[in-house]
């Protein structure tokens, strides 16, 4: 009829972006009503409870991944998914707002650390809590390089890039709980605001390619030649 099988089963990029597009304002909902329960003082007793949970847990080896700072992926991240894919490193360039956002959030809302008089504290940071910056940056960070490494794998090891990010972010945030410098909703707030914002900007600025490849919008796929046009 005029075209194949693969055309048939491509999803259309408008249609990637759209869903793209709302999963980003569903995330950025949950985040505005978490917030206004924060302000609120509405999750302080389950606060309390789960990082009194986790505290009790032996983490054994895991205890020195809870130390990863931000500043090991800062720059490393962009110049890497730029070395593997320019296109997809000018839109790691815009992640970073997510964290300039965190900033204001961070001075305006002025959450309190948890309290050493109520769970333990192994490292006193300073600032406010909420949301957590940490989740906020590991997110788009680790998304980007995922995104940017999964092509360039054999199609059976597409999935290690992305297991080994929710490793890696899943430990993060674990860490800033056990370590007392955050609370879980702390958490979890950084990490709707860094999957709202990451999406967002996948959203309006590029789509997944038929052959799993990431393209900007603004860069429209090279036709191919000699095939004829569709009936």
């Amino acid at each position: 009829m005029g075209y194949n099988r693969s055309t048939r089963s491509a999803r259309p990029p408008g249609t990637t972006r759209q869903l793209l597009g709302l999963l980003a304002a569903a995330l950025a909902g949950l985040f505005l009503i978490l917030t206004a329960a924060v302000v609120a003082g509405l999750t302080n007793g389950t606060d309390l409870v789960l990082t009194h949970d986790l505290q009790s847990l032996s983490w054994g080896p895991f205890q020195p991944a809870f130390a990863l700072r931000q500043v090991i992926l800062a720059s490393a991240t962009i110049l890497v998914v730029f070395a593997l894919d320019r296109r997809l490193g000018l839109l790691a360039l815009l992640c970073p707002g997510s964290d300039a956002l965190w900033y204001v959030l961070e001075l305006v809302i002025a959450r309190p650390r948890p309290d050493g008089h109520l769970v333990h504290v192994v490292r006193h940071a300073t600032g406010g809590t909420y949301p957590s910056g940490h989740a906020v940056y590991y997110l788009w960070a680790l998304v980007m390089l995922a995104l940017a490494i999964t092509p360039r794998l054999p199609r059976r090891l597409r999935p290690l890039p992305w297991l080994a990010a929710a490793v890696t972010l899943a430990l993060v945030c674990v860490g800033r709980i056990v370590y007392g410098e955050h609370w879980p909703s702390d958490v979890l707030g950084g990490l709707l605001l860094g999957g709202a914002w990451t999406l967002a900007v996948l959203a309006t600025g590029g789509s997944f390619s038929p052959n799993g490849r990431w393209r900007t919008s603004a860069v429209p796929m090279r036709r191919s030649r000699g095939r004829p046009a569709p009936r």
